[in-house]
């Protein structure tokens, strides 16, 4: 087996990728929304996430939602913020929507489908935070209860404050929200 960061012989993490994961910092945007991400966006975790969100790693997937599962706030159901449909078809994964499908399976917890993406939108990856866009999100069903927003990585917030004022304009209230990784915090 390879190191799914480096790619040498050993374990799914070898130990020295293991000790350059490091942890990323809650996030309060500005609209309020608390975020908890497992890893600051560099090295090996950088490595990982792009692992499974470019090639579809099962492996990497697996990980991801491991990390996850103590950032969880106790009782709410799970809702993913999709990415484009034109980039779900390319790469084949749709990141946010598959770790919650793994969250669920991995604590029992509910994961609603509520939010839809557009069939293309502008890329935000690599792009300044003056060039990104708010996410262009619409609501296609209603949770039971509270929910906590799902994604794979959280750059500015713009996307997640999008998914935010989606859910809110149909009186559904969002507890707050997990990442994989986190740039700049």
């Amino acid at each position: 087996m390879l190191c799914l960061t480096c790619g040498k012989l050993g374990p799914d993490i070898c130990d020295f990728c293991r000790a350059n994961f490091n942890a990323a910092s809650d996030r309060l945007l500005d609209d309020g929304l608390l975020v908890r991400s497992a890893f600051r966006h560099e090295g090996p975790a950088r490595d990982l996430i792009h692992q499974y969100k470019y090639r579809g790693s099962d492996r990497a997937g697996w990980m991801l939602a491991r990390a996850l599962i103590p950032l969880l706030p106790e009782g709410h159901e799970l809702v993913a913020v999709p990415r484009a449909s034109w980039r779900h078809l390319r790469y084949g994964i749709d990141p946010a929507p598959d770790l919650a499908r793994r969250l669920g399976i991995l604590t029992g917890r509910t994961v609603v489908l509520a939010l839809a993406a557009p069939l293309m939108a502008h890329r935000q990856a690599g792009r300044k935070r003056s060039a990104r866009q708010p996410a262009v999100l619409r609501v296609t069903s209603r949770p039971r209860s509270s929910v906590v927003l799902v994604d794979d990585v959280l750059t500015t917030g713009s996307t997640l404050s999008g998914a935010r004022s989606a859910l809110q304009s149909f009186g559904i209230r969002v507890e707050s929200a997990i990442t994989a990784t986190a740039r700049g915090d």
